[in-house]
């Protein structure tokens, strides 16, 4: 029905009406629609892109009047912008005569002279539009057959990549007509919701004191190709207008091709990635900004000195005091680096180091034997202690070696024992969980020091423990 309705509308003859007072520069909208509807902000469609969109306006002064306003706008080039637009009244009361009819028709252009995407920092247009002579009902006072101009100047900031700000300025000139206008938006858009909050007047400098000011705000949807729209919001315009308000609601369809790949974008500049120069790190993902070693690309603090096993982040330090979490056998408590942060009355006898736990006293078996002797039950509970106080240790390998007194067979055998007794005590005694641990038997294959003497001997025979990764234990199974 509005499609027939719209056809039957815009057939309609030119018929000469009384003068209206409603201002100029309500019915203009901007056609490309770029972050505003009705402000320019400088930006522009991308080349081979297109915009149409019909918009009804409700609208409330010294009369109310229902009008389609039909837009277009279609970027041949990166830069160029063809727009225009069409008003068609279908209603006003009270009914001037005729109460409906098409209004003045506008073409222009805009050209871009910024862009972001042009590297950048903002975005400029400049356009011209032409009125061409018509029936006059939606924007002159009065019957004139000749054509108006309008020149403006858009302007426009992006703040990251989902909000933007514009101004403009204009003025529209024509057969007893002069007026200057602008407006300001601040405008959102998410995936596909965005919003727009914008203020717009004009004044006339010709002919008696008559102008407006109007705020719009309002929320658009998009679903590619399809875009839906809702604005409103009141106006306020000089002798004889008086308080207005105005709600649009609009549909269009926007094409969603890309610009061409021969368009003419300037490529952002490559970035200067030499050390020792300020540059931008997300910019030079592979220099080492705080020279620690992991690379910009792959720092987590790359502004920050780290560690390469924390990707390139400090250590962190719980209790504040002074010996970093990782090492610090009691991290929750406060206590001295050098009996590895716990407090003096609880003397430790084991230290994480890097890859390994160095236990700082000899776990004591039987003779010849995979049996535990009590002396040492206290340092292995300290061992499970710290271990479970450690969940980031997520493995370790407990190593039995032994001297060279034996078989070889024999030795690797008890060494292997030996080091499933110590798992077994973390378990069942330490309550360490099972998954945690493995073990080995080497026997006397790798020993510390000589076997010819006792001290050497007595060095050899041990248990270590040693920190690997879950990549390690999957290839060890």
């Amino acid at each position: 029905m509005r499609l027939a309705a719209l056809l039957l509308v815009v057939s309609l003859p030119a018929v000469a009406q009384p003068a209206l007072t409603s201002a100029a520069g309500h019915w203009q909208l901007n056609p490309g629609a770029e972050h505003s509807q009705v402000v320019g902000t400088g930006a522009l469609l991308g080349a081979g892109q297109f915009r149409v969109a019909l918009q009804t306006h409700l609208a409330v002064e010294n009369l109310l009047q229902l009008r389609e306003h039909v837009t277009g706008a279609w970027a041949p080039l990166n830069r160029l912008e063809v727009l225009a637009q069409v008003p068609v009244v279908l209603l006003q009361r009270p009914a001037p005569s005729p109460e409906q009819g098409v209004g003045r028709p506008w073409v222009g252009a805009r050209v871009g002279l910024l862009s972001p995407v042009w590297d950048d920092p903002l975005w400029l247009s400049v356009e011209a539009q032409v009125g061409l002579p018509g029936l006059e009902q939606a924007e002159l006072p009065s019957r004139v057959l000749l054509p108006t101009g309008l020149v403006k100047a858009n302007a426009g900031l992006r703040s990251g990549n989902r909000a933007a700000f514009g101004f403009e300025v204009n003025s529209r000139f024509g057969a007893g007509l002069v007026e200057v206008g602008g407006g300001l938006t601040m405008a959102g858009q998410g995936i596909h919701l965005g919003g727009e909050l914008s203020v717009q007047g004009t004044l006339s400098l010709v002919g008696g004191l008559r102008g407006f000011v109007e705020v719009l705000g309002g929320i658009r949807y998009r679903l590619r190709p399809i875009e839906l729209s809702l604005l409103g919001g009141p106006g306020y315009g000089l002798v004889p207008n008086g308080v207005s308000g105005r709600v649009l609601f609009g549909i269009a369809f926007v094409n969603p091709a890309e610009p061409d790949e021969g368009a003419d974008v300037r490529e952002p500049a490559k970035p200067d990635c030499t050390e020792g120069t300020a540059y931008r790190i997300e910019s030079c993902p592979e220099l080492d900004w705080d020279h620690d070693g992991v690379k910009n690309g792959v720092d987590r603090c790359p502004k920050v000195a780290g560690e390469r096993e924390n990707q390139g982040c400090p250590w962190p330090d719980r209790d504040e005091d002074g010996t970093t979490d990782p090492f610090d056998n009691c991290p929750d408590v406060k206590g001295p680096s050098n009996n590895a942060g716990c407090p003096l009355d609880e003397p430790q006898r084991v230290l994480i180091k890097k890859g390994r736990l160095e236990i700082l006293e000899v776990i004591y078996f039987e003779f010849n034997k995979a049996v535990i002797k009590g002396e040492s039950f206290e340092l292995l509970l300290q061992v499970a202690k710290v271990i479970n106080a450690h969940p980031e240790l997520a493995h370790l390998r407990i190593e039995g070696h032994t001297d060279r007194v034996g078989t070889a067979e024999y030795n690797q055998q008890l060494s292997l024992e030996r080091a499933n007794a110590v798992k077994s005590f973390l378990i069942e005694l330490g309550a360490v969980s099972g998954a945690r641990l493995s073990t080995r038997g080497y026997g006397f294959d790798r020993p510390l020091a000589p076997n010819d003497t006792e001290e050497g001997r007595a060095q050899n025979r041990r248990v270590e423990f040693l920190i690997i990764s879950p990549e390690e234990v999957d290839a060890e199974e």
